[in-house]
């Protein structure tokens, strides 16, 4: 026998085993597992404040660490310039703190947390096929968002279209991560709009190494924060990043978006924070 290819061979096979471990032990410590008795206090919870759950809680959440962003709202003639057209507008201050930025029939305000809202002025004449017909609503909105923005790290919404006019929404991803800061928010409203509202966040990277992210927090805080809006129902839980741009009532260009909650009800969608469960932003 030939043991010095034995011996090589059962090296091999040592490492292979070695490797496997290693990698389920961090998997172990890289992730939190809700337990049972934690699921079933949540749903009590929720169901005891008139709370539907029409869809699944996460089982199992990663460590996730901080993301390193660059706010680009804050260049807001830049954006003007590409929006609008260059040097096309003339800007205004509405009194409360916000720059408003005109041409023709187009307008862009600035609301001092980040975000840009784009409406466009089209008639009632102009707006009734957009509002009737899904498919020409939509292709309208995103040849509007196609004039400015990229739209491949983007995932289209369905539209909803109700009295109030026809609504369709946009994820932003980078990479697997959803950044809610670059929702984009459309309204085709029957007055003869078009609302369009989102941000301009850049991942540049992370800062630390992952920490621990439960839910459990997060949807007690989402309890308080419903609690005297009568019969809410959840359709949609994810986790994303959302960046706290608004340092004082300034706009910081530079700055940091922590894991957050993302809860989708009936009556609006809510962020939370995945590490300390406060409420970051509703929409």
């Amino acid at each position: 026998m030939n043991w010095a290819r034995v011996k090589t061979i059962l090296i091999i096979v040592f490492l292979i085993v070695n490797i496997f471990l290693f990698f389920k032990v961090t998997e172990r410590y890289s992730t939190k597992e809700l337990r049972p008795a934690e699921i079933s206090d949540l749903k009590n919870i929720l169901a005891a404040n008139n709370i539907a759950l029409e869809t699944t809680l996460p089982l199992q959440i990663k460590y996730l660490p901080r993301m390193k962003v660059t706010n680009n709202i804050v260049e807001e003639n830049k954006t003007a310039d590409e929006i609008l057209g260059r040097n096309k507008w003339t800007v205004k201050n509405d009194g409360a703190g916000n720059a408003i930025y005109s041409s023709d029939n187009k307008e862009l305000k600035f609301d001092g947390y980040g975000f840009v809202e784009y409406t466009i002025a089209v008639g009632k004449n102009n707006i009734s096929e957009l509002l009737t017909n899904k498919t020409k609503g939509k292709q309208a909105i995103r040849n509007i968002l196609k004039e400015y923005l990229k739209l491949d790290k983007y995932v289209e919404d369905e539209a909803q279209i109700d009295k109030t006019g026809t609504r369709i929404d946009y994820s932003y991803y980078n990479d697997k991560s959803e950044i809610f800061n670059n929702n984009i928010v459309t309204k085709i409203l029957p007055e003869g709009k078009i609302v369009i509202k989102h941000g301009r966040v850049d991942s540049n990277g992370f800062t630390s190494k992952g920490k621990k992210v439960t839910p459990v927090d997060a949807f007690v805080e989402f309890v308080r924060v419903v609690k005297d809006k009568g019969r809410i129902t959840i359709k949609q839980i994810s986790i994303g990043y959302y960046a706290d741009l608004n340092k004082g009532n300034e706009i910081v260009r530079f700055g940091e978006a922590d894991p957050a909650w993302k809860i989708k009800t009936d009556k609006g969608t809510f962020v939370f924070d995945a590490y300390t469960g406060n409420l970051a932003a509703s929409f």
